[in-house]
């Protein structure tokens, strides 16, 4: 994660990574889901660069995006991680997750669902 360096640092060694921000999509409640009784594994489509898990009684769906797209975060590869940074949203960016999504029909397919 985002800690990676910093970790590394504390042991010893200079990793070689670069923080960058990911973006996600969450979708409301969804009664296929809500009606499970066990956590379905992580999908991870390989050909398609996204992976898909529960989200409470909803998915999570988390592009893999190209180099030319990520957003990195070279600050904090510089200067570490901002203090006090724990687990905040970026702001969302669904043009810039758009394409990859609409190219695996994510967004044909979750029309509606997404919020």
């Amino acid at each position: 994660g985002f800690w990676g360096r910093e970790v590394g640092h504390l042991a010893g060694h200079d990793l070689p990574l670069v923080p960058v921000q990911h973006q996600y999509l969450v979708t409301k409640s969804v009664p296929e889901v809500q009606a499970l009784k066990e956590e379905i594994p992580v999908l991870r489509h390989l050909d398609g660069s996204f992976y898909l898990r529960m989200e409470r009684d909803g998915l999570l769906v988390g592009p893999y995006e190209s180099e030319q797209t990520m957003v990195q975060m070279s600050e904090w590869a510089q200067k570490g991680v901002t203090p006090g940074f724990g687990k905040e949203l970026y702001p969302g960016d669904l043009d810039r997750l758009g394409p990859r999504l609409e190219r695996n029909y994510i967004l044909e397919i979750w029309t509606g669902w997404v919020h």
